[in-house]
């Protein structure tokens, strides 16, 4: 049971309107602007595809908290999905990158080859790890996982992982 809808993030809402609005159309701004949007376009429809699957958890016992942010002095952390039985809790971190992906834990990084050229990304295993860290404390069991959306992709994860 979907107890928490997702819906479009409001920075994606405002990248949409700000390059809607950008004159001129050959504005310096404009490619990182249009970059960027591309970017959290990418991520949404990784969370989507995510939270088609999960929509197949029909029973009430199951509940899905999509793109919650919650407290922890003095600050908030965020979960792209939160699924929740009555004996079980899985935050899901979903990431919908395209080319050849490897976690290196000893550098604590996600890597990514596509097209030839590599970037670096924060390790999502540590991420969800430190949101079971933040979720722990009741007497319900925790685990995480972090959920890779595109298909496209070829992941592979250096030891000690």
């Amino acid at each position: 049971m979907n107890v928490k809808e997702r819906k479009p993030p409001i920075k994606l809402l405002q990248t949409e309107a700000l390059l809607e609005r950008l004159k001129p159309h050959n504005h310096p701004k404009r490619p990182s602007i249009e970059l960027d949007l591309k970017k959290r376009r990418t991520g949404y429809n990784g969370e989507l595809t995510v939270d088609y699957h999960l929509s197949f958890l029909t029973d009430k016992k199951y509940m899905i908290f999509n793109d919650i942010r919650l407290p922890i002095a003095p600050d908030y952390f965020q979960i792209d999905s939160l699924l929740v039985t009555p004996h079980y809790s899985l935050p899901i971190e979903i990431k919908n990158i395209s080319g050849i992906l490897t976690i290196d834990p000893e550098f604590n990084q996600l890597s990514k080859q596509f097209n030839g050229i590599e970037t670096g990304y924060p390790d999502p295993i540590n991420q969800a790890n430190r949101q079971k860290m933040f979720l722990q404390g009741g007497s319900i069991i925790i685990s995480s996982r972090v959920r890779q959306s595109n298909s496209l992709s070829c992941s592979a994860i250096r030891p000690p992982y």
